[in-house]
């Protein structure tokens, strides 16, 4: 259960982390109120398309062959926003040379990736549980998600004022945790039968 507040926390602090910036690059990029609304949308469409072809993979490979990877291809693609975030501080000049589709796909490709852990994740916790504990073990994962997600971001905007790199840092480390308490987790190789393996067992 711990697993998946780790997991579901991160998800959150990726997708409300541009929250934090849209009142900075509404001063400094003019954005309108219509532009704002689609820079704090787009990361959701991201969460939303990806959920649908992650849960795909999980049913067709296996869900933890998929989040191990998932994980990591998370952690990297965040590792790459902070980088970009870094350069963006130490050189101010690149900040007025972003312009929105540029932001808005940067922002739906991290959200694209973010939302891995948590698809995988679900399918993981209905499995692994008996039948009749299925429906609880997902209710308390995702209450544990929701009380991460608040407690998560509301930290997240007392430190981006008082210590912004550790603010920063977070959501990798959150991922690190995650990926290493993922090999703990029991293996689950069960795919979706195939029409041909359905006529054969029946």
């Amino acid at each position: 259960m711990f697993f998946s507040g780790v997991v579901l926390n991160n998800v959150v602090l990726e997708s409300v982390g541009v929250s934090f910036a849209l009142p900075i690059l509404e001063c400094d990029l003019n954005l309108t109120h219509r532009e704002q609304g689609i820079l704090g949308a787009v990361g959701f469409a991201g969460v939303i398309t990806s959920s649908h072809f992650w849960g795909f993979l999980a049913d067709t490979t296996g869900r933890k062959r998929i989040m191990q990877p998932a994980l990591l291809m998370n952690f990297f693609i965040t590792a790459l926003s902070i980088i970009i975030l870094f350069v963006c501080g130490i050189c101010g000049i690149l900040a007025f040379t972003i312009k929105i589709p540029l932001l808005a796909i940067y922002l739906l490709v991290v959200q694209l990736s973010c939302s891995i852990g948590t698809t995988v994740l679900n399918a993981i916790s209905v499995e692994i549980f008996p039948t009749n504990l299925r429906g609880m073990a997902v209710c308390i994962s995702l209450m544990i998600g929701r009380i991460g997600s608040v407690s998560g971001s509301n930290i997240l905007g007392l430190l981006i004022e008082t210590h912004c790199e550790l603010a920063l840092y977070s959501p990798p480390v959150a991922l690190i945790i995650a990926g290493a308490l993922g090999f703990l987790l029991p293996s689950s190789n069960n795919t979706v039968a195939k029409p041909k393996d359905v006529e054969s067992t029946s």
